[in-house]
Order: C-alpha cells, then sequence, then structure tokens
C-alpha cells in the first residue's frame, strides 16, 4: 500500500518508456500521488499520537477528514497505476525475465528491448 512495486529490471523501466511514454508518465504520476498520501496519512496520524499520548495542545476531530482524502488519493494512485500498465499491455507488451527482454507490438511489427546501448 502507498508504494507501486520496483521494476523487475532497467530493461522492463526502460521498455515500458519506449512502448508506450505517456502510460509510463501516468506511472510516474501514480508513484507521486500514493507518495503525497502516504504523507498525508503519516501527518495525520503522527499529530493524532502526539496530541493524545502526549496530550500537548489541542486536539479536534474535524482534522481527521484528511484520513479519507489520503486513502482516496491512494485509490486514485492505484488505479492510475493499473491503467498504466493497461495501455503496456494494450500495445502487446510482455517483459521475459529470463531473457531479459521486453517486447511489445508497434505499427504490426514486434519490437524488442533488451538493453540501452
Amino acid at each position: 500500500m502507498f508504494f507501486n512495486p520496483m521494476w523487475h529490471s532497467e530493461v522492463e523501466r526502460s521498455g515500458k518508456w519506449r512502448c508506450t511514454p505517456w502510460g509510463y508518465a501516468l506511472h510516474g504520476f501514480s508513484a507521486l500521488i500514493r507518495f503525497c498520501a502516504l504523507l498525508f496519512m503519516d501527518i495525520t496520524m503522527g499529530r493524532t499520537i502526539y496530541f493524545a499520548v502526549l496530550g500537548l495542545g489541542e486536539f479536534h476531530r474535524r482534522e481527521l477528514w484528511i484520513l479519507p482524502l489520503a486513502l482516496f488519493m491512494e485509490l486514485i494512485g492505484k488505479a492510475l497505476y493499473h491503467l498504466s500498465w493497461a495501455m503496456a499491455h494494450w500495445k502487446g507488451f510482455v517483459y521475459n525475465q529470463e531473457r531479459m527482454e521486453a517486447s511489445w507490438v508497434e505499427n504490426g511489427e514486434r519490437q524488442i528491448h533488451t538493453r540501452d546501448p
């Protein structure tokens, strides 16, 4: 939760970028949204614990509105992440971990990416 899974290799990452630049950008944007959601959750929970345990300052329940916002942002980020992979799969993106190659179909021809020179 709150983080996109790591890439298997640089070939997978650069292959997705070559296959669908918009999908790759969406992937990065989803990571940013999910990271912001984590920060919102952390700040809210930290403030709650700080006020509840230490009893310093005033805590108002209305400050908890940010928790549902953080969870909503997490859901949006996760949906964008899955949409980015759907865009790659629509172009026939396949990553072969054993052979360290990414391939996809472009203009009716199979494109293969192994490593950057």
